[in-house]
């Protein structure tokens, strides 16, 4: 797959220490995808936001929340990409 340069710098900028996923991008494999929705799976246990909420967290909290809402930003942007490629090829 042929991948947009800011969709690249996007997933680098998200997943800065992820050498596979990395790998996947550079070589414009598709399988991306899988990394990407799996990563986009990872959230908050009422538990998790409870706790952190009561440890006086809620910075933190925001954060992680925010990061998790990029990378599923990210993955949809993949399937907007595959869709769009799968299409024309």
């Amino acid at each position: 797959m042929d991948y947009p340069h800011e969709f690249k710098r996007a997933v680098l900028e998200a997943y800065p220490n992820e050498p596979d996923l990395e790998k996947k991008l550079q070589e414009g494999d598709e399988k991306l995808g899988d990394l990407l929705e799996e990563h986009g799976h990872e959230g908050f246990s009422p538990e998790d936001i409870i706790a952190a909420l009561e440890a006086g967290q809620a910075d933190e909290l925001l954060k992680a929340a925010i990061k998790v809402k990029e990378q599923r930003d990210i993955y949809a942007k993949w399937c907007e990409i595959y869709l769009d490629q799968k299409e024309w090829s």
